[in-house]
């Protein structure tokens, strides 16, 4: 009976041509409520669409044959109505980097394995119904489908973003009340996401990684980091007297420290003699020395030490003297 047609937008007179082998009758019918132009039983015939086909959207033409007055058999071809086809592509203006989808699939077309082509300023660029745009162009498409044919064009366009700029740094001690203040490269606009903030500078006693957006004039985005730290300086609290009796009240020389590295204690006899060392913050001296308790009376000590950070980095000296009470 032929191959399947499709028409769009149009209600059309269909060409069909029957081919037949060692039959003795043949004829014509259709599914549908148009008519035949010619006699049912001429194979090269035409068969006139009616409204209601094409509101159904399908008509079936048969073409019945009958083998020496006995067998019976049949061939048929669909007829599709499909309304004229709409693409949709809209001009579009984006930024660089952005990836544009350009959808060539018309809105109104239920019809599947159409022929889709896209050009670039009379290019081909691609094959799909969808194509995704990187560079700035004038865009069209083509989608042909039997009888059916749509096309649009876009112009696509990206607009300059800021150029990415080096990792931003700062930092405070929170401990100490201090707080960084966060300036913003310039830029237009800018938009802080971690404070919800759309100044150029901001203020924090947080630490972290902060990313906030600049715009420039074409609102084209680029993202910046502000890496912030929460360094405090470095601190040691000593006492001046201990009482080592053994009562369990103050028996130990206690050396607190804070954001301390490269911990060194020495302590002095009155003669200038070593009678205790430690790199260990958490190690306290008891008051004795080779196992006996030292006498009462005043010792010299030392501590050398550094921060814990590059900003108080270096090494310190701190010299004092501590108190022996029994």
């Amino acid at each position: 009976a032929g191959p399947d047609q499709t028409f769009c937008g149009v209600k059309p007179i269909v060409s069909i041509q029957g081919v037949i082998q060692n039959a003795t009758e043949w004829e014509w019918y259709a599914i549908g409520s148009g008519v035949f132009n010619k006699v049912t039983t001429s194979l090269s015939n035409e068969y006139i669409v009616s409204e209601s086909d094409t509101l159904r959207g399908l008509v079936s033409l048969y073409l019945s044959v009958n083998v020496n007055g006995g067998c019976i058999g049949s061939d048929y071809l669909d007829v599709y109505f499909e309304p004229e086809p709409i693409i949709d592509i809209e001009n579009t203006t984006a930024c660089d980097g952005d990836v544009i989808t350009l959808v060539g699939k018309p809105v109104n077309f239920t019809r599947s394995g159409a022929d889709y082509r896209w050009f670039k300023g009379g290019i081909p660029v691609g094959s799909d119904s969808v194509l995704h745009v990187t560079e700035p162009g004038f865009y069209k498409m083509l989608m042909t489908f039997d009888d059916c044919l749509a096309d649009d064009s876009a112009r696509i366009v990206f607009n300059p973003t800021l150029d990415s700029l080096p990792t931003q740094f700062a930092d405070h001690c929170a401990e100490l009340g201090e707080f960084s203040v966060l300036n913003a490269y310039p830029a237009n606009k800018y938009y802080w996401i971690d404070f919800n903030d759309s100044s150029q500078a901001v203020v924090t006693q947080e630490s972290g990684i902060f990313v906030y957006h600049r715009l420039n004039e074409y609102n084209c985005e680029t993202a910046s980091l502000y890496v912030v730290s929460d360094v405090c300086p470095p601190e040691i609290y000593y006492p001046n007297i201990f009482t080592p009796n053994g009562d369990g009240d103050n028996d130990y020389m206690v050396i607190a420290s804070k954001y301390v590295v490269n911990y060194n204690l020495t302590v002095f006899s009155r003669w200038g003699e070593i009678i205790f060392h430690t790199t260990d913050v958490n190690e306290y001296w008891d008051g004795t020395y080779l196992g006996e308790d030292m006498a009462e009376g005043v010792y010299n000590w030392i501590i050398t030490y550094g921060g814990d950070s590059e900003k108080y980095g270096g090494k310190k000296v701190i010299k004092g003297v501590i108190t022996i009470v029994r």
